[in-house]
């Protein structure tokens, strides 16, 4: 299977090094040789005066095999997160989730190595998507002139509604984890499930969790509950590899995100309608980070993880981009360069803008081709 090195960025109130700035006798990093990875960690500086750098986040190189590179840059995220995680845990501070930087194929014999490079700043107007003021007015009379003021339902359970409703938001908009996500809806359903169950009787919703099952048979997938209900003890209990887990995870978040808000919609019964309109459009994570990512073809000579200078250096930066209206459709043309540092030869392929699956980003008819420094004139 190919091997690959994935390089990541986490904003970081932890440093390794053992001073508030840099010199050589505080500099340190970090190595562990894990059976299904390699992970190194170092400090990452920032020039703040003539003679002075500071740690600014940490960087995270991960070597691993997997079938592809785009594989691998999401398996070396997983690997990243679990050695900040613990990083995070014995010095009691903050560490961001990492983003990927950049991957290539280190495997031996390889002439032209699969590269990709993660280009986050100024990559065009966010996806965004229009409120439906007949949905908003609808849920709004169901939710404060029905629900919250029958007397015949218990207050308890109209405050896990309302705490369902932020916790709803919370998971799409307050963190850009999977796993944290998931877990935080399948809770929330957990605590809605008597709710669902007493207050929409029937034959098959009389048992705890018997709303969470029927919520995943309205949306066609009746058979997902066992494994999710499985995934989630997995993870609760550390049997499940983070990789494996983030994997599933993701999977399945889309369907878990409208299964929570399927719950809350039918506690609250709105329109049927109503209900078929609002969860048949794909969620959409607001705190997903947006970027451009360069495929390219390399020629290197690899080095190992622990060599964090030795890794391949390109310089990418946005020289300009333009934007142009098609009826309802913006467009954006990012004009991306690149520049290889210590590369014996680099060819790019094509970009691809990333943003969360429920609101895809398209630029130039989903391609753009990325040009050298010299080919600017």
């Amino acid at each position: 299977m190919p091997e690959f090195i994935v390089r990541a960025h986490a904003r970081s109130a932890v440093r390794l090094g053992t001073k508030s700035y840099d010199d050589d006798a505080s500099r340190r990093s970090w190595f562990l040789a894990l059976p299904h990875a390699h992970i190194a960690v170092f400090d990452a500086l920032r020039q703040a005066a003539d003679d002075i750098r500071i740690p600014d986040g940490l960087i995270i190189l991960v070597k691993l095999a997997t079938p592809t590179i785009e594989d691998a840059i999401l398996h070396g995220m997983g690997v990243a997160s679990h050695a900040l995680s613990m990083m995070s845990c014995v010095t009691m501070a903050g560490i961001e989730m990492p983003r990927p930087i950049w991957a290539y194929d280190v495997g031996p014999g390889v002439e032209n190595r699969e590269y990709r490079y993660c280009f986050y700043d100024k990559t065009g107007p966010r996806a965004t998507r229009p409120l439906n003021d007949q949905h908003l007015i609808h849920l709004l009379d169901k939710n404060y002139k029905s629900f919250l003021t029958d007397g015949a339902i218990k207050e308890d359970f109209k405050d896990r509604v309302q705490r369902s409703l932020i916790a709803f938001r919370r998971g799409l908009s307050d963190n850009d984890d999977v796993l944290n996500e998931f877990l935080t809806a399948w809770s929330t359903m957990e605590g809605l499930d008597c709710v669902y169950t007493k207050l929409l009787p029937a034959s098959t919703v009389r048992k705890f969790k018997d709303g969470m099952k029927d919520v995943l048979n309205r949306l066609g997938k009746p058979e997902l509950f066992e494994p999710l209900e499985e995934l989630r003890n997995e993870i609760a209990h550390g049997n499940l590899s983070l990789a494996d887990a983030t994997k599933t995870a993701t999977e399945q978040l889309d369907l878990i995100r409208k299964a929570l808000a399927l719950m809350i919609l039918r506690i609250l019964k709105a329109d049927e309608p109503t209900i078929a309109q609002i969860t048949a459009q794909t969620p959409y994570k607001g705190k997903f980070p947006p970027h451009t990512r360069l495929m390219a073809t390399i020629q290197f000579d690899p080095v190992e993880v622990q060599n964090l200078d030795g890794q391949p250096q390109v310089k990418v930066w946005l020289e300009g981009g333009k934007f142009s209206r098609n009826a309802d459709t913006l467009s954006y043309e990012p004009d991306i360069r690149y520049e290889p540092q210590n590369l014996k030869n680099m060819s790019a392929y094509g970009m691809e803008m990333w943003g969360d699956s429920g609101a895809p980003i398209r630029v130039n008819g989903l391609g753009v081709r990325a040009i050298r420094k010299a080919e600017g004139a």
